[in-house]
């Protein structure tokens, strides 16, 4: 860690202000860039599994967390009138941890992003790397506002179309559609959705993951056209038509006769996690935090002082690969 002065982080998401704040609390300089003009994120809701819950602890976050979301053990499976199949507990979690806290994307990035900036990371949004050459013991970086800097290190956390992942590896995992579609709408929490839960239907899944006291995300998962773009002024109706065939609560929202609140997304799924290096995760918890958990590994692989997450849970053991700059 003593070589490592000036860190540049790629993507001001989970992951990226995950890196950021822990390399600034620790004395590092850090320079965080955010192409959209605004941290202004789009997302309906995460789960945080007790992995990254302990990682969060050990930035000082997580009573915020647990503060703002909804903490659970266990996950449901049930038939498409929500008739029980299987309640599985988990194993995870502790006294301290809870196995698994849901909150919002919003309100999950503004508490990294005030983390960070009491860290005193340096964010600047509207801002890509355009060029990167990391031939000599230093990353020099260009940047889209034509200011060119080094850093001892620079670490990627940029998203499905990653301009660091692809100026190390080319075009070797650009992502391609899976053929399935994602939409998922915050509403209110129903009393008996306590948990992660899912629906299994006939071609097709949905269900539920408590976010606070009064709010759930809802999703649906099937198979979509892999060039599908919908108007987005459709998206409403859409969702609802493809809930047919649903009932219990299912049924009662996509009956609701409201203007459906925001955020609403709809998203095409690709092979291969979008924000992580881990391309072998198909258990949606585990994709959840591997932002997270990516940058325990990165903070581990350049010898930085332990990040101090009780059990060894955060991740599983470093990649001894070599290490390039980038």
């Amino acid at each position: 860690m003593s070589n490592v002065k000036r860190v540049l982080i790629v993507g001001g998401g989970v992951g990226g202000l995950t890196a950021a704040t822990a390399f600034a609390q620790r004395g590092v300089e850090v320079l965080l860039i955010e192409r959209r003009l605004a941290f202004d994120v789009p997302g309906v809701g995460l789960g945080q599994p007790a992995n990254a819950l302990r990682i969060y602890d050990a930035l000082g976050v997580l009573p915020e967390i647990l503060a703002s979301g909804f903490a659970y053990d266990r996950m449901w499976i049930f038939d498409p009138n929500r008739e029980l199949i299987v309640e599985h507990k988990f194993l995870m979690g502790d006294d301290r941890v809870p196995a698994v806290c849901a909150l919002s994307r919003l309100r999950l990035h503004e508490i990294l992003l005030a983390a960070a900036t009491r860290a005193g990371v340096t964010a600047c949004t509207g801002v890509t790397v355009t060029h990167i050459d990391d031939g000599g013991d230093r990353a020099t970086v260009t940047f889209s506002d034509g200011r060119t800097e080094t850093f001892d290190l620079v670490a990627g956390f940029d998203g499905i179309r990653s301009t660091t992942r692809a100026h190390l590896f080319g075009t070797a995992f650009v992502p391609r559609p899976s053929g399935y579609g994602g939409w998922r709408v915050q509403v209110p929490r129903r009393d008996c959705v306590r948990g992660m839960e899912f629906l299994q239907g006939i071609g097709s899944k949905t269900g539920a993951m408590p976010l606070a006291d009064d709010l759930m995300y809802m999703f649906h998962i099937r198979p979509e056209a892999p060039d599908a773009v919908f108007p987005r002024e459709h998206y409403a109706a859409l969702f609802r038509q493809r809930l047919a065939g649903y009932g219990s609560y299912v049924a009662e929202v996509a009956a609701a006769q409201y203007v459906w609140p925001t955020p609403f997304k709809l998203e095409m799924k690709v092979c291969g996690h979008p924000d992580a290096s881990w391309e072998d995760k198909t258990h949606l918890l585990t994709v959840c935090y591997e932002e997270a958990r990516d940058f325990a590994e990165l903070y581990r692989a350049y010898g930085a002082m332990p990040l101090d997450v009780p059990n060894g849970k955060s991740a599983p053991p470093a990649d001894k690969k070599r290490k390039s700059r980038t």
